[in-house]
């Protein structure tokens, strides 16, 4: 592997390592403040007035708080840039992250339609006529699952290139 390489595969690690972090802290943040806007009628007022339920409102929190953890922590670990240095820079970072959420919102309203769902399931109870599936395993390998993972995978190309090639050139 030349050097050129061998640079781009250690990026890619550590924004890998970053972007489980991340997913891990906008999970948490959604699952509290799920149950925080579920049990405070006030805050659920509010949501409602912009036509949010808890969990939507949730991921507007969420989202905003690992977009930032995000772009501090990619700004400094994995193209060791001053996150200080620009407001371009954090703009164009939110441009190509909510364009990675735009496309994994299409990818996963395209592949959870009714014809890829019922292909899916067909293949799966073959499978079942031949191999008992645990409760567990049939859990893990449930198709909107499996469509949600290949959209993170999906969202995570987009990010890196994204990120790579136009905010920190």
């Amino acid at each position: 592997m030349n050097y050129k390489n061998n640079y781009m595969f250690q990026k890619f690690i550590t924004f890998a390592i970053i972007g489980v972090f991340n997913a891990v802290l906008d999970t948490t943040i959604w699952k509290l403040l799920s149950k925080f806007f579920s049990t405070s009628q006030a805050s659920l007022a509010i949501l409602k007035t912009v036509k949010l339920n808890q969990y939507s409102g949730a991921q507007l929190f969420s989202f905003m708080v690992g977009l930032t953890s995000s772009f501090y922590l990619n700004s400094t670990f994995t193209w060791k840039s001053n996150t200080l240095e620009s407001q371009t820079k954090f703009i164009m970072y939110i441009v190509v992250s909510v364009t990675a959420w735009f496309a994994t919102v299409l990818f996963i309203n395209f592949f959870t339609k009714d014809f890829f769902i019922n292909k899916y399931n067909k293949i799966i109870t073959k499978i079942e006529d031949n191999i008992h599936l645990t409760p567990f395993l049939k859990k893990l390998i449930e198709y909107p699952l499996l469509v949600k993972l290949a959209s993170i995978s999906l969202s995570m190309i987009i990010n890196f290139f994204g990120y790579n090639y136009l905010v920190f050139r």
